[in-house]
Formats: C-alpha cells, sequence, structure tokens
C-alpha cells in the first residue's frame, strides 16, 4: 500500500503560515483587539483584554481618533527594511526623507502604534502619513 506525501506537505505548508515575521504564534494568539469606540466614547475593553496585552509586554493605547490597540513591542525593532510586511510593526524611513524616494528604512519598535510616520512600502518613502 502506497502512502501519500500530499497531506504531510499540506500540513507543513499551513504550519509554516502560522507565524507573523518572527513573532510566536503563541504571542500573536494572546494579544487582543483592536477596539472601536462608540459615540459616546465608551469601548468594550474587559479586564481579561488588558491582562493579555499586559502578558506580552503591551499596554492599550488609543492609538488614532477612535482606535484602541494592544501597542506591544516588535520583537525585530531596528531590523533594515524595504516594506511592512517584512517586519512585525511596520517599516519606516528616516522622518526627513523625501516622498517618493527610494530608501531603506527600520521596523518600528511598537506594534499597533498608529500615528503619523514616514513608511517605506515597496522601497520607496511615503512622506509623512497618519495611519488611524
Amino acid at each position: 500500500m502506497k502512502r501519500s506525501i500530499v497531506p504531510v506537505l499540506l500540513i507543513a505548508i499551513t504550519l509554516c503560515g502560522c507565524t507573523t515575521m518572527g513573532a510566536s504564534a503563541d504571542k500573536v494568539a494572546k494579544v487582543p483587539g483592536p477596539w472601536v469606540s462608540t459615540s459616546d466614547g465608551k469601548t468594550n475593553i474587559t479586564a481579561a483584554d488588558r491582562e493579555r496585552c499586559s502578558a506580552v509586554g503591551g499596554e492599550i493605547r488609543q492609538t488614532g481618533f477612535i482606535n484602541f490597540s494592544c501597542v506591544y513591542p516588535a520583537p525585530d525593532a531596528g531590523k533594515r527594511c524595504t516594506d511592512g510586511s517584512q517586519c512585525n510593526g511596520k517599516c519606516l524611513a528616516p522622518e526627513e526623507t523625501a516622498p517618493n524616494v527610494h530608501t531603506e528604512g527600520q521596523c518600528s519598535d511598537m506594534v499597533n502604534r498608529g500615528g503619523c510616520a514616514n513608511f517605506v512600502i515597496n522601497g520607496v518613502a511615503t512622506g509623512m502619513l497618519c495611519v488611524d
């Protein structure tokens, strides 16, 4: 009886896709959020959400006009990059880099940080953009 290798390959391929750029699957699975505040300024953030965020070294912060996220340290902070897909957080160009200039950046020090920055996308600086 000849066994097929296809099921084994499918499982291996599936497992390889479970992590994000160096972050452990366990750590990513524990990060709660994001949340959106309602018109009266309330969110559905629970004590358990705060504990899970704290467990990965993060804290829940307002990361936009109405958004809240668990902001936690990026394990690849400072790594050279040419696109955010190479980072746990974002690929950031030096602030003084002009828009539409080919450049290399560094991975952000935090994940889910929000705010304004000069991002690098496909090796090109965006100029200052704000992410909500």
